[in-house]
């Protein structure tokens, strides 16, 4: 445990994560959840989807996307293709919200514009989302929020098409006044390879560590790589 961070040590953080989300959702009348991209969050949905398809209210739920990569819908790297693929498809009712961004900066205005319509705000007018679910990169991003790039910048807008050159690309996300507005942060992470750059994250360094009062699943090994316990 740190003053910003509470960790999770689980023999399965997705099933712990999972389970706790169930929880939450049920507890909130019309909630809302935005799910980032990667590998790590494919099993979640499909467990979502095979273990809890009963258990969560999911026609009241509005589901958002935390990033998408600049690829149509039916690309094999498209965030959106998992989700739809995985929980969407398999889980009829779900009110789900694409980010097009393979429409570039009128793809980033038309998802200001959906988040505008569909949450309510906080008095600084940023749209407020009930769980956010997220991930650590290798390089310590977190959702599109590369280090070095421009979004980590900005504040006066809740989501930017950014620039990685790092990657030769570009990607929509929600930049840190939405993710930080959100009632609840959560990341999953897995694997003793991510120890040393978690541990950098957990020190408030790189833009994962940027974000405070979160909430980290993470696996037994990944615990025992930290050079301190939290």
């Amino acid at each position: 445990m740190t003053d910003s961070h509470r960790i999770h040590a689980c023999s399965s953080p997705i099933q712990s994560l999972a389970s706790r989300m169930v929880d939450l959702l049920n507890k909130i009348d019309s909630p809302s959840v935005a799910f980032s991209g990667g590998r790590t969050p494919r099993d979640l949905f499909s467990l979502l989807a095979a273990e809890y398809r009963e258990q969560v209210p999911w026609s009241r739920i509005k589901i958002f996307q935390v990033d998408e990569r600049g690829v149509p819908p039916t690309h094999e790297d498209s965030n959106w293709r998992q989700i739809q693929e995985r929980l969407l498809d398999k889980i009829s009712g779900i009110n789900a919200f694409r980010m097009e961004a393979e429409n570039g900066e009128a793809g980033a205005e038309a998802y200001a514009k959906i988040l505008d319509r569909e949450l309510p705000k906080n008095e600084s007018g940023v749209p407020l989302i009930d769980l956010v679910l997220l991930g650590m990169g290798p390089d310590g991003h977190t959702a599109s929020l590369f280090p070095g790039t421009q979004a980590l910048e900005v504040t006066d807008r809740s989501v930017v098409y950014n620039e990685v050159p790092q990657l030769d690309t570009y990607r929509l996300t929600l930049t840190y006044p939405v993710l930080q507005a959100a009632g609840n942060r959560w990341f999953l992470l897995k694997g003793k390879d991510k120890a040393e750059m978690f541990q950098q994250v957990l020190d408030g360094n790189y833009p994962a560590g940027k974000l405070t009062d979160t909430e980290w699943f993470i696996d037994k090994e990944l615990a025992s790589g930290l050079h301190r316990q939290e």
